[in-house]
């Protein structure tokens, strides 16, 4: 169960820190726990890096913060606030993770996963269309005592894959293009006009988690113009969507372009799940 935090991105301050007092622990938590070397950072080839902020019980308001290695810090990160935050059920313990980039490239796509979880909330936010900052809550086996989370970044060049004209009869035009090892099946619909938007339903074989792709349509001048996506739908191996190209005319459009860049991940690895005392 993957659900978005959409209200966390809307409420989140520009600073990543609130001042806070962290809560002293209680007696039951002062026991020592198991020490790990958890990572705090990761860093990309394509340019910046994303840190682990720090660790809290879920939901987190009030309680104190620890970071990657269990050691206890004495502030709360500023992190969005959920209406309907993740609980534990039965076995299972429930955690937060505020992360915070520095340096990712402009208009970079941040993914975040936690493998070992039963179920998360992902929020991403950015700033002057860089990502800024990124967190999930989420739940663990009970006797889980530290677990990996990896971050993956999308942000170099996009990779022209195939393109194709719009099509002028009945239903989708479909094509087939090289992909590396593999191949990509497109689908395109007739083009309908909505105001000053043309909006099309495009088809593309799933291209997997470790690659973004997009549709893009050029215009007569040679312009790209990306695509708003209004509706998806996952069907087997092929990904079906509604996507409106903002401020075109339907004779503007001189083909759809259909583009990848892979993500780069990187793990934070054994971060802790308990504070040390």
């Amino acid at each position: 169960m993957h659900r978005k935090w959409g209200a966390w991105a809307a409420v989140l301050t520009l600073g990543l820190f609130a001042p806070a007092s962290a809560p002293r622990l209680g007696a039951k938590e002062q026991k020592a726990v198991r020490q790990t070397n958890g990572t705090s950072e990761v860093r990309y080839s394509g340019g910046g890096k994303v840190q682990l902020v720090g660790v809290s019980y879920s939901p987190s308001d009030g309680q104190h913060w620890w970071n990657a290695q269990g050691a206890p810090i004495s502030y709360a990160p500023s992190r969005p606030k959920s209406k309907s935050p993740l609980l534990a059920h039965g076995d299972e313990k429930a955690r937060d993770f505020v992360f915070r980039c520095l340096g990712i490239p402009n208009n970079a796509t941040v993914q975040i996963t936690a493998p070992q979880s039963h179920s998360f909330d992902r929020w991403v936010t950015f700033q002057s269309r860089r990502p800024s900052a990124l967190g999930i809550a989420a739940t663990f086996p009970s006797s889980l005592h530290a677990v990996s989370i990896r971050v993956g970044v999308a942000g170099k060049p996009w990779k022209t894959i195939a393109d194709v004209a719009p099509s002028s009869g009945a239903g989708l035009r479909f094509i087939t293009r090289p992909w590396g090892a593999r191949s990509i099946t497109l689908g395109v619909s007739p083009p309908s006009q909505f105001n000053n938007s043309v909006g099309f339903t495009l088809s593309n074989t799933n291209v997997g988690a470790d690659y973004q792709s997009r549709f893009a349509a050029v215009d007569r001048q040679g312009r790209l113009h990306p695509g708003v996506k209004l509706a998806g739908e996952l069907s087997g191996r092929m990904y079906t969507q509604t996507i409106s190209f903002q401020g075109m005319q339907i004779a503007d459009v001189q083909k759809i372009v259909f583009q990848t860049r892979a993500y780069e991940w990187r793990e934070f690895k054994n971060i802790s799940l308990e504070p040390k005392s």
